[in-house]
């Protein structure tokens, strides 16, 4: 139950993003882009693309490992009480870091 309120906070996040987008007329990639922009910490947008990479690297591995573990561990067990907001951190983080990369890319 945990690992779907993790995999549900994008969702709401895109559907939000896909209302707004719907109510104002502007295109969704546009909007996306506006929200990622101000979600990204002027820190991680400093950080050199090789240290993103690696930073974004760390936290999907993480985040993955996480996750994989809270769905195998068994209901109730009280070690992985509260993961999931660390899961949902570091999914964001490693989400955050990839699109400063792609950003990079797309702007030379």
């Amino acid at each position: 139950m945990r690992c779907l309120v993790a995999a549900l906070v994008p969702a709401i996040g895109t559907a939000v993003v896909l209302l707004w987008s719907g109510m104002s007329g502007r295109p969704f990639p546009d909007l996306l882009r506006r929200v990622c922009d101000k979600a990204t910490p002027r820190v991680v947008a400093a950080l050199p693309t090789n240290r993103l990479a690696v930073v974004g690297a760390g936290s999907a591995a993480l985040a993955l490992f996480g996750f994989f573990r809270e769905l195998l561990a068994p209901a109730g067990d009280p070690i992985d009480g509260g993961a999931t907001g660390a899961l949902v951190f570091l999914a964001t983080l490693a989400f955050i870091c990839a699109y400063s990369i792609a950003r990079r890319r797309r702007v030379r």
